[in-house]
This record gives structure tokens, sequence and C-alpha cells, in this order.
């Protein structure tokens, strides 16, 4: 056999496995797409600890500068069973006294006076943290995600963080299947020639 075919099957071989071993890449699963533009931030909205647990994602398209204040009014008008009781605080801007989606409502009216929804910022859906801004100051950036969780009693502020809820990552990457199917082409071809 030449060293080129060899290299070749080699090449085509390394590509294959390379096909295979590929992770898949998790994408957020979500409830509604809102706005236009070429920018795409997303909203976690998490009932941790209410008393329906479940947490929903969304996504907002956007073009120039917006903050999670704009995300929230965008969903608000746009996702119909969506909605926000928000309280204005001087400088601070709005508090988020109430969040609801798909039948399930908390705020902190009576008898929850000491609960809270507390607002988390994340690069990724799955790393956390806490917001140094009230929701009207957060700058929105591409691909930036806001998450607020229901938190029962403010003694233990901030709670836990959001859940993203994710489609599943076993699934493999679109085009992966094409990809190696393509090389075991090649590898075919290549030793179809060498006889």
């Amino acid at each position: 056999m030449k060293i080129r075919q060899r290299l070749l099957i080699f090449i085509a071989g390394v590509f294959t496995l390379l096909c295979f071993v590929q992770p898949a890449v998790a994408q957020p699963s979500l409830s509604a797409i809102v706005g236009e533009g070429e920018n795409l931030s997303y909203f976690v909205l998490d009932f941790k600890n209410g008393p329906v647990p479940q947490s929903y994602a969304f996504g907002y398209r956007y073009s120039g500068a917006k903050t999670g204040g704009d995300m929230l009014d965008a969903l608000v008008a746009d996702v119909p069973t969506f909605t926000a009781n928000t309280q204005t605080f001087g400088n601070f801007g709005r508090f988020m006294i109430g969040l609801g989606f798909d039948g399930k409502f908390q705020d902190n009216s009576p008898p929850n006076p000491n609960a809270f929804w507390a607002y988390w910022l994340a690069e990724d859906g799955l790393n956390w943290a806490t917001s140094d801004f009230g929701l009207d100051g957060r700058p929105l950036a591409n691909g930036s995600w806001d998450g607020w969780t229901w938190g029962q009693d403010f003694n233990n502020f901030p709670g836990p963080a959001p859940s993203t809820p994710f489609l599943s990552a076993d699934a493999p990457e679109p085009g992966s299947g094409l990809l190696a199917l393509i090389a075991l082409g090649v590898v075919g071809l290549v030793t179809r020639r060498k006889q």
C-alpha cells in the first residue's frame, strides 16, 4: 500500500473518530422567544421553592442597548400567560414583587410577606451569581442570561440559583452524523482504490 493511501486512511479514521466523540451542546428549552434583532438574551423564571416547583426559559431578540427591564417588558407584552408585578424605588428602579407564567404566580403579598424573588445573572445559563443591578440598570449582552428564583423566607436570601431547563444533552449535534457518513465514504473510496 502506498504511503499516500495510508495517510488518507489515517486522516479519514481520525476525522470519523472526532465526529463520534464530539459532545452534544445542550440547548435551552425555551417556552417562547420574543422581539426582533441580531442579539439573543435569555430569561429564566424558576418557581424553585414555590408550591409547584417549575423552571421556564425564554428568549429575547433585540438590537442596540437593552436592559433586563426591557426584556421583562417584552415578555409581559408578548407572552400571553407571562405576568410581572413590580414596585419602583427611587434611583434603584423597579423591584420585583411578583412573577407568573402558565397559571403559576408567586408574590410577596400576605400570607408571604417574607418571601422574595432573587435576581441572578449568568453567561451560560449554568454558572449563576446574584445581580449587582436592579433589572432596569442591568445591561444585556448577546448571549447573556437573567434568572429569577422564588424564595419563601428572606432570612435565606438569595436562596438557590436558578435551574435552567435544557433540552436533552444526549442528542448528537446537528450534522455530526452527516460528517461521520462522509468520513466513512472517504475511507471506503480509499480502500476500494487500493484493491
